[in-house]
């Protein structure tokens, strides 16, 4: 595993957040835009969504170093990432949700080093993907992994070329009770990047052809559930509101209706409760 010391990245910042009656009891909305996230060392990962709803427009991580992921989605309604750059990070995963919607549009996943997948879809979430290319990833499983208890919502316009794993350049749709390990078998059937025929939201769905690949991984530890509920979440100062400065996260964020919007800025740390 990574070592559990953080690198700050020296941000310029512009902040605002408001208050906003959600209407249905949800929790913490975030908007961010024009956002970096850059050179970081996190114990957990850069972006945690617990709950929260998060809308992320134009984003950048780059060469970030994360025990878990860049961005982790866990218990929440949704969130979307669009018109953003994943590279040269160093994960478990790239992007992972845990009983958690996934909205990617126009997201370029370039040349990441995962222990296990570069997306990473389990535990009754659900993944809509389009206009995203995957490019280069070194992985012990694959660019994709769904579990049987998720959904992959939506597969369009999606591609990719050169990335390690179980040998499925595409989204790795796991059979029914079963599981990707380190013996090599992962009975899997490997829908292609842009094959609508195997989304849920074709009118008329149907399996790809593809077989199901039996490629050994060097490596499958995948994290229980367990394991993320006893993770120590080290809940940030709000730091650099606004000019320059170096900032150590943004987050402790808990007001249970509200709004954060950041724009314009570069930031290590944001955890969504």
């Amino acid at each position: 595993m990574l070592p559990p010391s953080e690198k700050s990245s020296t941000a310029t910042q512009k902040v605002t957040a408001s208050s906003k009656n959600m209407g249905d009891g949800a929790s913490m909305f975030v908007q961010l835009v024009d956002c970096t996230f850059k050179n970081n060392k996190q114990t957990h990962s850069s972006i945690v969504n617990n709950g929260g709803t998060l809308v992320g427009t134009n984003l950048e991580f780059v060469n970030n170093e994360n025990e878990w992921a860049n961005i982790l989605i866990y218990d929440d309604k949704w969130s979307r990432v669009e018109d953003s750059l994943f590279e040269k990070t160093s994960n478990y995963f790239t992007a992972i949700a845990i009983n958690g919607e996934l909205h990617l549009d126009n997201v370029n996943f370039n040349e990441n080093t995962n222990m296990e997948t570069v997306v990473h879809i389990i535990d009754g979430s659900s993944l809509t993907a389009e206009n995203c290319v995957f490019t280069n990833n070194n992985n012990a499983i694959g660019p994709s992994m769904i579990d049987d208890e998720s959904t992959l919502f939506y597969n369009f316009a999606n591609a990719g070329t050169s990335n390690s794993g179980f040998g499925c350049e595409g989204f790795l749709l796991l059979e029914e009770g079963e599981v990707c390990d380190a013996d090599g078998e992962c009975p899997a059937i490997c829908c292609d990047f842009g094959d609508t025929t195997c989304d849920v939201q074709t009118s008329v769905p149907s399996v790809s052809p593809t077989s199901s690949p039996t490629e050994s991984p060097t490596t499958s530890l995948r994290p229980t559930e367990q394991q993320f509920e006893e993770t120590d979440f080290v809940e940030p100062i709000l730091a650099g509101i606004s000019g320059k400065g170096t900032s150590s996260a943004v987050g402790a964020l808990k007001p249970s209706e509200s709004i954060l919007a950041l724009s314009l800025c570069a930031v290590t740390g944001l955890i969504l409760l």
